[in-house]
């Protein structure tokens, strides 16, 4: 894992893992990166010392696909090939694990909070997403987004919470009601899978 500063030449920041890092998340305390890693492993990478501080492992060699911190820091999660979903406490530097979610059928291939913390969205190889809102026992399903025909490989929210962009292999991005889980848009014309989308959202 490499941090880069864009004013500067060349990477400013190395960490060495012993596995395939497949996902990354800054922790909003700018100070930590969360990685999830072909092995099963959740790490907190420290970047003030540069080394790993704390080592978690949902279901050991089974892959982490997408991790995620809440905007509020309240919260990390870590999505695995097995559809589930873990969560970690952060409080008064702990990480207590939470909650573990069934939360799809086959891999889960993001996972994405929503700007003020409302909402977690998670996509499957199952071509669905589902919404969750954190309770004060935590994650309920409130939605199941239902249209996409292949793989949803990533989601982004709307800065206002209201909306939820997917992309998916079967070459559509679909624009959702967060509220209701109904599809407001469906934008085409591309010719391969989307694997990745993004919001100009002022």
């Amino acid at each position: 894992v490499k941090v880069w500063d864009c004013r500067a030449t060349g990477f400013q920041l190395c960490l060495e893992n012993n596995s395939q890092v497949h996902s990354v998340a800054l922790h909003p305390n700018q100070a930590e990166i969360v990685l999830g890693d072909h092995s099963g492993k959740v790490a907190v990478w420290d970047l003030t010392v540069n080394r790993t501080r704390r080592e978690v492992c949902g279901e050991e060699s089974v892959p982490v696909k997408s991790v995620a911190v809440a905007p509020d820091a309240s919260v990390a999660v870590a999505a695995n090939h097995k559809g589930h979903v873990y969560v970690w406490q952060l409080r008064d530097d702990s990480f207590d694990l939470l909650q573990k979610i069934d939360a799809h059928n086959s891999y889960i291939l993001k996972c994405a909070f929503s700007n003020a913390s409302k909402y977690l969205a998670t996509t499957s190889a199952d071509g669905t997403t589902n919404l969750w809102r954190f309770q004060a026992v935590g994650f309920t399903r409130v939605n199941t987004l239902i249209g996409h025909r292949k793989w949803v490989w990533d989601c982004v929210f709307s800065a206002d919470e209201g909306y939820l962009l997917t992309g998916s292999s079967d070459s559509t991005c679909r624009l959702w009601d967060a509220n209701t889980g109904q599809q407001c848009l469906e934008f085409v014309g591309q010719k391969k899978a989307v694997t990745a989308v993004a919001l100009v959202d002022p």
